[in-house]
């Protein structure tokens, strides 16, 4: 047998660039402690011996949530006086002195807080804490500003002094591993079993926030994957109830349970096994960022892990998340329909904050050029922008003009006004046409099936890519950093069959040759064309499906004239 597991696999990683030694390097998830994480331990214990009361503050998205639920599970199983600030999504990125006024109105007696996945830019808001004689401790993974804030301690792997070796984990690690740190300081061996059982919400964290897939971030979503599924168990709860702990400890994977019981009841999830890192990434993170994005109530997100009726919290994000859906495509149709002056560097749009990020993600997978999506807001243009990876729109825009905050591939920003977003935009257009005349850009699929003339890669033979789908397999995690293998198909339209499914029909269902299947979501309104010409093409990825104990090799993905 190959090395690789699969000759066709081998030659798509020779493809890439990548050899035996990178693909055991990235499966190394060794790492050392964390820049200031022990005296950020150290201070702590202070505080638990104290008994004063500390407040978790984490940021509004997945990331976020997912540091919110580590934190407080976290601090409250290791014995803290601890309670969680559920943030507001209307107040924007950060926490401000206005936000650290409500905190205190709401826990009048918090003398510590400790924030995830937010704090390393909030100097104002922090320093008001700090004068109403709050000690504030930093947990982040976010770039800080010119200024550091004034905080007890900040443990954030991109600071300047971390010597964190591979600084893109996500907030809710961070929060993680300086609980597991605590935990092994002063804990016994079961807190630190109990500790180590919450990298399940790290992992869900580091693929919601897209971290590359790479070094420890591959290791935790693989646990991360293998706790979700033994906590399902397919519906049956025992699992879950068998969770010992502090009550808020329990009811947090408690509350993962539910979530994906409540999925299965939608029709999203299958059996177990159906979760993996994209069930991560393409049903759970949406369904619980839609708050942010639809102006929904934040203490739901929260609920699920710790409210009375985690059931009724989790129903809401998943209607929630279906409505965002549906304005995304109406938003996304205008766009398409509109005159963009500024096109195809940025859109402005009269859409809700919440879903330009999202049309800017969509667009650009269209364009693959660097996108911005604003609208008017009291005279300035505020937006997101998202950006591909050989290109940093930022660092380019930065020197002229704008405002940014958050990652090189997706960020939000806004502009004073229409002049400075077009001088950003000429200069980043000038250095785009630089960087398009060294690079080529052009994504070829990693395996190219020409089932017309029959040359290729390989042929549309079934025992053949199953057993190359079942060697990909053994390189899970995919995700950024470390992409699931893409495939392209040619084939004749008058050898396929198509059929429209879903309640709307607005999506196909494609029979090609030999017993394979592919499944195109959003694309009823190609098949006209397509059934006019007479070759198209499919372009995704496969999976092998088992249904009633036959196995089905199945391609999910677009398909073009």
């Amino acid at each position: 047998m190959h090395p690789i597991g699969n000759e066709l696999l081998a030659k798509v990683f020779q493809k890439r660039g990548y050899d035996p030694n990178f693909l055991l390097d990235i499966d190394c998830a060794e790492h050392g402690e964390m820049t200031n994480a022990r005296k950020l331990c150290e201070l702590l214990h202070g505080v638990h011996e104290s008994g004063e009361e500390i407040v978790f503050l984490p940021d509004f998205d997945m990331d976020g949530i997912m540091s919110g639920v580590i934190g407080l599970a976290g601090l409250r199983e290791l014995g803290f006086n601890s309670d969680l600030f559920v943030p507001d999504p209307k107040d924007g990125y950060g926490f401000t002195p206005a936000t650290i006024d409500r905190l205190i109105a709401i826990y009048p007696d918090v003398r510590h807080i400790i924030t995830g996945d937010v704090g390393i830019t909030c100097n104002e808001g922090i320093a008001h804490a700090v004068e109403k004689g709050i000690t504030v401790y930093v947990t982040d993974h976010h770039m800080p500003g010119t200024e550091l804030p004034d905080a007890a301690v900040i443990v954030d792997p991109m600071c300047p002094d971390s010597t964190y070796i591979h600084p893109k984990i996500c907030g809710a690690y961070v929060v993680y591993q300086c609980m597991c740190l605590y935990a092994h300081m002063y804990g016994d061996r079961m807190v630190q079993e109990r500790i180590h059982r919450l990298r399940v919400f790290a992992g869900i964290g580091t693929v919601s926030d897209r971290m590359p897939l790479l070094y420890e971030n591959r290791q935790v979503v693989r646990d991360s994957v293998g706790i979700s599924k033994f906590l399902y168990c397919d519906g049956d709860p025992a699992a879950a109830n068998s969770v010992t702990g502090s009550p808020a400890y329990m009811n947090a994977f408690k509350g993962l349970h539910y979530t994906y019981a409540a999925f299965a009841e939608a029709g999203k999830l299958q059996d177990s096994e159906n979760i993996d890192e994209d069930f991560y990434g393409f049903y759970l993170a949406p369904t619980f960022n839609s708050i942010k994005r639809l102006d929904g109530d934040m203490h739901e997100a929260f609920n699920v892990f710790f409210g009375v009726h985690p059931e009724e919290s989790i129903r809401y994000l998943i209607q929630l998340n279906d409505e965002r859906k549906n304005i995304v495509e109406e938003y996304f149709q205008e766009i398409m329909d509109s005159t963009q002056p500024y096109a195809p560097l940025a859109y402005i749009i009269d859409a809700p904050s919440g879903v330009v990020g999202l049309l800017a993600q969509k667009i650009m997978s269209i364009t693959r050029m660097p996108t911005l999506v604003l609208h008017e807001v009291d005279g300035e243009l505020r937006g997101s922008g998202r950006c591909p990876e050989w290109f940093d729109f930022i660092e380019t825009a930065r020197p002229v003009g704008g405002y940014f905050a958050g990652h090189k591939s997706a960020f939000g920003c806004h502009f004073a006004d229409e002049e400075e977003l077009k001088a950003v935009l000429d200069t980043c257009n000038q250095a785009l046409t630089e960087t398009l005349s060294e690079i080529d850009i052009t994504e070829e699929p990693d395996v190219y099936i020409d089932n017309v003339t029959h040359t290729g890669d390989a042929e549309l033979d079934v025992a053949q890519l199953m057993d190359f789908v079942q060697a990909v397999r053994r390189y899970r995690p995919f995700g950024m950093g470390f992409a699931e293998p893409v495939i392209k198909i040619r084939l004749r339209v008058r050898e396929c069959d198509f059929k429209v499914i879903g309640s709307e029909q607005k999506h196909v269902k494609v029979f090609l040759p030999h017993g394979v299947e592919a499944l195109c979501w959003n694309q009823s309104s190609k098949l006209s064309d397509i059934e006019h010409s007479e070759t198209f093409t499919l372009t995704g990825t496969f999976e092998i499906n088992d249904f009633a104990g036959r196995n089905t090799l199945a391609l999910k993905g677009d398909m073009t004239c």
